[in-house]
């Protein structure tokens, strides 16, 4: 059956007429043996499905369904090139995720984002992206700041355009002092924020990119040569440009655009073609411009040419990208296809407390994810945070975007790959080189394991699990075991369970103890088995600081706590799968060192709340060069040979058989090959390395010690603690490959 495409177009603002066009260009794309295609346009208040016949039919807005012929349709999926008001700032998106409606473009939080340059573009410079310099002028506010601070704080020549909208329409090139008023006058008119931007001579380019679930494609880069002063509406839409595809710039820069274009649409989390605009400048600098989410599909747009120069077809093209969404919506509501008519959402009662036994330690359920968001925003401690992130963006306004993008989250799992998927993304992008993930004899699939892993980062080994097994196509990411030594703030907690957390109690009794390994065994043997989740958890009790991987029998005891029949029988209904987490630098190893100085001159020393959150810190933002998580098959494999030993020699035995599974995954460095040498004084790994490596890891040793600030510094013991850590991976799966 043809599946049921809308083009939604028109809009309210001077855009109008350039989506019609987009909108036409789109039809002419599609394959009509395998869509049937409606142009919807919305404009002054009316919202109606363009017919063949020339009339139209009202779309109904409870379902968006229109009647043709005597019979009611709803389409499978919607379009958006609305350039502008509704369809580009996150207005029509958030209606479309509360029908259930798939669509085209990127979220609610990214299209509004995006669609304020201003906002947008010092949100991108906190994230390191080079922009121009510029400040925004307010209607009403207009006097608040002068023509001479503008432009002793811009210079000239500038531009001058909407914070909002596109196709430059309001848009000027201001080169004299007497030009800039008339101006700002101009760009109010489209809208109530103007943004004067520091003018950057260089070369102008536009680079397109999209994803489906083959991965990003990014495009063959269009260089930009206006005939006009700038790349203004008739150079756009009436020909007056020169546009070569591909650029004339250097194979280096190319790659170096490219490669930024996929950072930003996979760190920003964008879905379906968009567009970004820069300028070359002198010295091969690359300036952002601006990130188009719904470009223009008109037959002189760049996409289509982009699209061409790659040698591939724009229809085959869009094919892909409806097929995607439309199989990520199935996937979202079950594996079914989503609904063609309208939906009543069910509302259930929440469980009394007193018939919810894992209350205490478990993870928030699905009906409490958006009470939780109100109860961060409203936390101090919070929005200091955010505070420190977004400096320049009002508390009521970040607010209100943070909630629209809340539009569609439903469960743990939707604000996971919502919120914490992008922000784990940008980490790597800035903090490590690599991110690799190997599994065998583990498919996606009906069955959930246990990931019980080694512990290098207390925030990230966990959240990067997450990543590749959604990267990998995992029905689901893990439910993870957290101390709730690490919850010192309120707002912590509830972010880590709003994030499928589940706690694990510190500092308790022996008596608190046997009840709460109790109640966490008991709930992981629930989570696996009946709620069909993945967990994961950590060998140990903390990290390693010498990196001598070693899985506590503690752990396994309380694993069978839980389940029924024999211990055997309660380890296997858990499904563990042994996981090893290699980084090739530990961002913390100097704050390691230092701790264990620190407790070696003083055996009662602990670390401070500070000092945790330092080291979270640490961890998450510091550099970790390649990074790789190895799964090894299931334990149930082989647990049954363990099934005649008694229960103290069992727990030996299975504890030891992970470790030298783990420690046989391990993924060695120059760095871990050339610390083990150092520490034995001979050269038995010579062969893993060169001596520009030997070289470069011992400059790093002497700049990490460096770094440590302590009155009575030992730095032959520093050193010494630091080689360590790094030569006992290297030592460990030497033992494990000879056993």
């Amino acid at each position: 059956m043809k599946k049921i495409i809308a083009i939604i177009c028109g809009g309210d603002t001077s855009e109008h007429d350039v989506s019609m066009r987009s909108a036409a260009g789109i039809e002419s794309f599609l394959d009509k043996e395998k869509y049937t295609v409606y142009k919807v346009e919305i404009h002054a208040g009316h919202w109606r499905a363009l017919l063949p016949s020339g009339g139209f039919a009202v779309v109904d807005r409870n379902d968006f369904s229109f009647e043709v012929e005597g019979v009611r349709i709803r389409p499978h999926l919607c379009y958006i090139t609305i350039h502008g008001v509704p369809g580009e700032n996150g207005i029509l998106q958030g209606y479309l995720e509360l029908i259930g409606m798939p669509y085209t473009t990127s979220n609610v939080l990214i299209e509004a984002m995006t669609y304020d340059k201003f906002v947008f573009n010092n949100y991108m410079r906190s994230l390191g992206v080079s922009v121009a310099d510029s400040l925004l002028v307010r209607r009403g506010h207009g006097n608040d700041v002068s023509d001479e601070d503008i432009i002793s704080r811009i210079g000239l020549p500038c531009f001058v355009k909407p914070a909002s909208g596109g196709s430059s329409f309001g848009t000027s090139k201001v080169k004299t002092a007497d030009q800039l008023r008339p101006a700002i006058d101009l760009a109010m008119k489209e809208g109530e924020d103007v943004m004067v931007e520091a003018f950057m001579d260089g070369t102008e380019i536009s680079c397109g990119c999209y994803r489906t679930s083959k991965g990003t494609t990014v495009l063959p880069i269009t260089e930009v040569v206006p005939q006009n002063e700038f790349f203004d509406y008739d150079a756009k839409y009436n020909g007056q440009v020169s546009e070569i595809t591909p650029a004339r710039l250097s194979q280096r820069v190319t790659e170096r655009v490219q490669k930024l274009t996929r950072s930003i649409y996979e760190i920003l989390g964008c879905r379906g073609i968009i567009r970004i605009d820069y300028i070359i400048t002198a010295g091969d600098h690359i300036k952002m411009l601006e990130v188009n989410t719904t470009p223009g599909m008109t037959a002189t747009s760049f996409i289509p040419q982009q699209v061409r120069a790659a040698g591939l077809n724009i229809s085959d093209v869009m094919e892909e990208i409806i097929e995607d969404v439309y199989a990520e919506k199935a996937a979202a509501v079950g594996g079914s296809e989503p609904s063609s008519s309208p939906e009543t959402p069910s509302v259930e009662k929440a469980s009394p407390a007193d018939t919810d036994p894992y209350a205490e330690i478990r993870p928030y359920n699905d009906d409490e994810i958006k009470p939780a968001l109100e109860s961060l925003l409203s936390d101090r401690q919070f929005s200091r945070l955010l505070k420190g992130f977004l400096p320049w963006l009002p508390v009521p306004v970040r607010n209100f975007l943070i909630r629209a993008a809340f539009t569609g989250v439903h469960s743990t799992l939707d604000f996971q790959l919502r919120f914490m998927k992008p922000i784990v993304r940008y980490v790597l992008h800035r903090c490590a080189r690599r991110v690799s993930f190997s599994y065998d004899g583990v498919e996606p699939g009906t069955e959930r394991y246990t990931f019980v892993s080694n512990h290098r980062d207390i925030v990230l080994d966990s959240a990067i699990l997450d990543v590749m097994l959604h990267k990998h196509k995992f029905p689901t990411t893990c439910e993870i075991a957290i101390g709730d030594n690490l919850l010192i703030y309120p707002w912590i907690r509830t972010l880590v369970k709003m994030n499928k957390a589940f706690t694990v109690k510190r500092g308790l009794s022996p008596r608190e103890l046997l009840r709460s390994s109790k109640l966490m065994s008991q709930y992981m043997h629930y989570a696996i088995n009946e709620k069909k989740e993945n967990i994961w958890i950590a060998q140990r009790e903390g990290r390693a600081k010498d990196s001598n991987d070693r899985t506590q029998e503690s752990l396994l005891k309380m694993m069978t706590l839980g389940g029924e029949g024999s211990v055997v029988d309660r380890i296997r209904q858990l499904h563990i799968v042994p996981l090893t987490i290699s980084y090739e630098y530990d961002p913390c190893d100097y704050l390691k060192a230092k701790e264990f100085q620190q407790k070696r001159d003083n055996p009662g020393f602990k670390k401070s709340k500070q000092d945790d959150l330092d080291n979270m810190k640490t961890g998450i933002l510091g550099f970790k060069g390649d990074i790789h998580y190895h799964a090894a098959p299931c334990i149930n494999e082989w647990i049954g040979e363990l099934a005649g030993l008694p229960k103290g020699e069992f727990y030996a035995e299975l504890a030891s058989r992970m470790d030298r599974i783990i420690h046989r995954g391990y993924m060695l460095f120059p760095i871990n090959y050339v610390a083990a040498d150092m520490l034995a004084g001979n050269a038995a790994h010579a062969d893993m390395y060169t001596e520009a490596d030997r070289k470069r890891v011992e400059e790093y040793f002497s700049q990490r010690i460096a770094m440590i600030d302590l009155p009575h510094k030992d730095e032959a013991f520093l050193r010494e603690k630091l080689l360590t850590m790094y030569a006992n991976p290297v030592i460990n799966q030497e033992e494990a490959m000879q056993s």
